[in-house]
């Protein structure tokens, strides 16, 4: 029986915050939504940004569904003609979360981009708790210096506006 109490101690952090991170994010995010608006802007995240994560989601699929074709390691599609393992290196193969696109249908992609952005903020809340927790800080003050970290300006606005910067 204690060891139950001690994995729902242990656990409760999280859950406190995931419903703090929700609740801050909806009240920052409705205006967008609630507008109509998407957080793909016209700045690099629509010049460079989304265009790679089409098309790095485009070379996947075609793979998938052709294995034997492999995987181009020159593009003239991206910038002035790249090696494709370089470029992709920089924005996507390193990222997790790029992978989750690959979920979506591919009408779907700017919803996919809409929903990576809060969620990589959620993930760096949870490493912070998984930080301090570490070094032994108490809940509370982890749980505070999560949600500061989270929507610090810093990651709210960089987060936001180059998400694979």
């Amino acid at each position: 029986m204690n060891d139950i109490k001690t994995k729902i101690k242990e656990k409760k952090i999280y859950i406190i915050y995931a419903i703090l991170f929700s609740v801050i994010l909806a009240i920052i995010y409705s205006v967008v939504f609630v507008s109509g608006k998407s957080l793909l802007w016209s700045g690099d995240a629509l010049h460079q940004h989304f265009i790679i994560l089409k098309r790095f989601n485009e070379i996947i699929r075609e793979f998938l569904s052709n294995p034997s074709q492999g995987l181009p390691l020159f593009s003239w599609e991206t910038g002035l003609g790249l090696d494709v393992i370089g470029q992709y290196s920089y924005y996507i193969i390193g990222d997790p979360f790029a992978y989750l696109t690959l979920l979506f249908p591919m009408d779907k992609l700017e919803l996919a981009y809409n929903l990576l952005i809060p969620l990589r903020m959620f993930f760096i809340g949870i490493s912070f708790i998984a930080y301090a927790r570490y070094n032994k800080k108490e809940d509370k003050n982890a749980l505070l210096g999560a949600i500061v970290y989270a929507f610090s300006a810093f990651a709210f606005i960089s987060g936001t506006h180059q998400p694979f910067g």
